[in-house]
């Protein structure tokens, strides 16, 4: 009796590991999933609430392996109740591989599909802004938080392919680094959560100070490579 009452409360980790010892051979996750077909199954088997059970389902099916070893480590560290992220957060519909927002521009929406990079850059961010900041602050991740976080690293990679294309590639291979930097500092959130909700005709690069500052300095770069292609 006294095993049960100390138990600690299952969540979406030890089920996924319970999960695994239930394979057969040469049965995978993915397989023995969708035998379970929803979280009501999870929630019949393992005792998982259905947050539970819909991020038991994202990281088996929905994400990539390297989005689970992140959360995996986080959790192992902080614990799932006062961790980086909740299990609404993993098992947000739009935190899924593939997924769509929605904005007010088609275009835009299929712009924005979830990529695996994308997935893993967001899972790190997450985890890294939440070790990051002080442990009085510190508020895991729900759905709503997950949501916007998606739209901003999708949309990095969308504005980081633009910038890449207006410099020679020695240039960009200087500069990415940097603002790789400067991303993961938060210094562009706001500009790019907010174009995902105007959905601009064209990526505005020089509305953002720090990339329109480096634009400049290679524009002499810019000049030669037009030139070179026109000698073609």
């Amino acid at each position: 009796m006294a095993s049960i009452s100390t138990r600690s409360k299952p969540n979406c980790f030890t089920a996924l590991h319970q999960l695994q010892r239930r394979l057969k051979h040469g049965e995978t996750l993915e397989l023995a999933m969708g035998q379970l077909q929803s979280a009501k199954s999870l929630k019949a088997i393992f005792g998982l609430s259905q947050a539970e059970g819909a991020a038991v389902q994202n990281l088996v099916s929905y994400l990539p392996a390297t989005v689970k070893d992140i959360f995996a480590v986080a959790v192992s560290e902080f614990g799932i109740i006062r961790g980086p992220i909740t299990h609404g957060g993993i098992g947000c519909p739009t935190f899924r591989l593939g997924a769509e927002p929605e904005v007010i521009a088609p275009e835009w929406a299929q712009r924005l599909r979830n990529t695996s990079s994308s997935l893993i850059l967001a899972a790190s961010r997450i985890v890294e802004d939440f070790r990051a900041a002080p442990a009085g602050l510190r508020k895991p991740a729900g759905p709503v938080e997950v949501q916007r976080m998606c739209r901003i690293t999708r949309c990095w990679e969308v504005v980081m392919e633009k910038f890449s294309s207006q410099l020679p590639q020695k240039c960009v291979e200087a500069e990415l680094p940097k603002l790789k930097t400067l991303f993961e500092k938060k210094i562009f959130d706001q500009w790019l959560f907010t174009m995902t909700e105007e959905c601009p005709a064209e990526i505005p690069l020089s509305a953002a100070p720090e990339i329109q500052k480096l634009l400049v300095e290679q524009q002499s770069s810019i000049e030669k490579a037009w030139w070179f292609q026109i000698c073609l």
